[in-house]
């Protein structure tokens, strides 16, 4: 009997392979994490910019559940599983990759912003602000692409979305208004945390008139 026909002949022999692979990925990417990343981090310490460190912080985290899903995908073939099962299944762990990419990606989008506000006065007040706004934005991107790698059509949750949007923006015309003008002086750095301005040049910077 060779290794093949062993398998099919006794299924708890493929659930242990197919067991001991995830495991065996997620230990490489656990061990990935705990040595090689740290080795990378003490070393970009020693560098001048702070993006290495940055980077490597936000993605060690999601390695090793990466290499588990590679673990699983790899070990599901050794299960004896249907194809239309096993195709359910790399669509599964094709979602759960785009949408943990999108949490890396949207973590280390907001710590880069709250490294550049860290350096800039200017920008210290709407870090939080920005750094929610390119958290939101990439996670928005990732659902879409992941949404769409499922086979949901996207067009019409984007053609809902931009009416309802519209709606949102008429309502509160004012309120975005000063919102997005408090945010173009933050972010234009036309004034900093301590200049003395007066009402009406504050608001021909903004583009406004007195009532």
């Amino acid at each position: 009997m060779n290794g093949v026909d062993q398998i099919v002949r006794e299924p708890w022999v493929g659930w242990a392979i197919g067991g001991g692979i995830a495991v065996g990925f997620w230990l490489v990417g656990w061990v990935l994490r705990r040595i090689v990343f740290v080795q990378l981090t003490k070393l970009f310490r020693r560098t001048q910019t702070e993006v290495d460190d940055v980077i490597v912080s936000s993605l060690a985290p999601y390695l090793p559940f990466w290499f588990l899903l590679a673990g699983v995908t790899i070990g599901m073939r050794f299960t004896g599983f249907t194809p239309a099962v096993m195709s359910n299944t790399d669509r599964a762990a094709e979602f759960m990759l785009i949408i943990s990419i999108s949490f890396a990606v949207a973590g280390l989008a907001g710590r880069l912003v709250a490294l550049h506000a860290s350096k800039t006065t200017a920008a210290a007040g709407s870090a939080t602000l920005t750094q929610n706004v390119a958290k939101f934005v990439v996670l928005a991107l990732g659902l879409m692409v992941a949404l769409t790698n499922l086979g949901v059509a996207i067009t019409p949750i984007l053609t809902a979305l931009g009416v309802g949007s519209l709606a949102v923006a008429l309502a509160l015309q004012p309120t975005l208004s000063n919102f997005f003008a408090g945010l173009y002086l933050t972010v234009a750095r036309l004034i900093r945390v301590g200049d003395t301005i007066e009402r009406d040049a504050l608001l021909r910077l903004t583009g406004k008139t007195l009532a």
